[in-house]
């Protein structure tokens, strides 16, 4: 976590209130050096993965493409490949594009040990498409490639849907408050990648700023250096800086966790440097309720937490939070005490991600059986993996994710089971 006061001006640069954007993609990308340095200190053990006798040998092959209109790649541009795994090593071969900007890579050893990654850099940044571990089966590959030019307009991305899961919890350190968990989705108007222009000094640049409420504290962490945690700034909210570049479309994720007293009542205000336009969400205990004139309960059962939705087009998040779920005892399964979430807490990051996504995706389908449940989870296994396989999510994450979804469905089936037992 950062003290705010060595960020202070690049706060105000991003503004404090709702009056610019910041911004996500669906492929890697990281300044050219910071990516250059990446790739040798990969390359580096003495091992690698050509040393690997006997192993089959086949192709990668791809072009490169220009995602924004009018765009043009420079000639003679050069394609890297790089392979192998943690264990063995990698190792880096390089080929120049053609006239019509194909690559081919000969001679690549196959495995389902290794992963396979095949970038281009293009105006200081690298574009990548990874082809994860345990799917080469086949003597070729094709891979292309998108670049995208870059735009700095900050009116160019918005807060496209914001799914929330609020939480009553009793922490030792806070005392008795809300746990906020927010998956908040932005899009990407243009056909340009979106980011500040603002570099951090370590090859990253600044893209979102996420402001939390004012007497609100951030629970999550960094997520693997993706996220830059600001607070202890007087009279200013904490604020979490998301170095992702935000691509063209409706795909860039952000996860954001936070804390925020309670006795039997607040309200909610957060503002949002991008607008929000599209629909949100609130999930919380059937003991709280929800006062706005955008948000309305949703029918169901009770006992499964009250749903609230509707659509805004606003630049913050403003509702009314009423009811006391700690009048029940501290053993009712709608409070969180601090013993229950510390276990919890050591799985944050990636998976936290992933398992909060999961729970979201299960509280709004909880209503309309187990097996709409299992299905749902089946298909976000399928979805992630095949968004592993285009390499719009990184290797470890995606493992990270995919085994928390596994964990998840395999306890839901054991129940399923369970019950249907005579």
């Amino acid at each position: 976590m950062l003290d705010k006061r060595a960020w202070l001006p690049l706060l105000f640069a991003f503004g404090l209130t709702a009056c610019g954007g910041l911004g996500g993609e669906p492929q890697i990308i990281a300044t050219a050096t910071a990516a250059y340095a990446r790739l040798q200190s990969l390359a580096e053990p003495a091992e690698t993965a050509a040393a690997n006798p006997g192993l089959p040998i086949g192709s990668f092959t791809g072009a490169v493409r220009h995602g924004t209109a009018g765009g043009r790649l420079p000639p003679n541009m050069a394609a890297q490949l790089q392979y192998g795994n943690a264990e063995l090593g990698f190792s880096l071969a390089e080929t120049r594009l053609d006239e019509d900007f194909r690559f081919r890579f000969e001679n690549i050893p196959l495995t389902s040990a290794f992963s396979y990654q095949v970038g281009v850099v293009y105006r200081g940044r690298l574009f990548s498409r990874r082809r994860p571990a345990g799917h080469p089966t086949e003597a070729a590959y094709h891979q292309d490639i998108a670049v995208y030019d870059l735009t700095h307009d900050s009116s160019m991305v918005t807060v496209s849907r914001i799914d929330m899961l609020i939480e009553a919890v009793r922490l030792g350190d806070l005392g008795r408050g809300l746990r906020v968990s927010q998956l908040l989705r932005y899009r990407n108007r243009s056909d340009r990648i979106y980011t500040s222009g603002r570099g951090l000094g370590d090859g990253r640049e600044a893209s979102l700023l996420i402001q939390i409420p004012s007497d609100a504290q951030v629970m999550r962490g960094d997520a693997n250096g993706r996220y830059l945690i600001i607070e202890d700034l007087e009279q200013a909210p904490d604020s979490i800086i998301d170095t992702q570049p935000v691509f063209p479309g409706d795909v860039h994720e952000v996860l954001v966790e936070y804390f925020l007293p309670y006795v039997d009542g607040l309200t909610l205000e957060q503002p949002f440097s991008s607008v929000i336009q599209g629909d949100v969400t609130v999930t919380l205990p059937d003991h709280l309720d929800v006062v706005s004139d955008s948000l309305h309960a949703e029918s169901g059962p009770a006992g499964q937490g009250r749903v609230f939705s509707g659509q805004l087009d606003s630049p913050k998040l403003a509702f009314e939070i009423r009811g006391n779920p700690f009048a029940t005892s501290s053993d009712d399964r709608a409070v969180i005490t601090s013993e229950t979430l510390l276990p919890l807490g050591l799985g944050i990051g990636a998976l936290a991600a992933a398992a909060l996504a999961a729970v979201w995706m299960l509280a709004r389908r909880h209503r309309r059986g187990e097996s709409r449940q299992i299905d749902s989870l089946i298909q976000q296994i399928a979805q992630l993996d095949d968004k592993h396989d285009r390499g719009q999510i990184n290797h470890d994450l995606y493992q990270r994710r995919r085994r928390a979804l596994k964990e998840r469905l395999a306890r839901l089936m054991q129940a399923n089971s369970a019950e249907s037992r005579p």
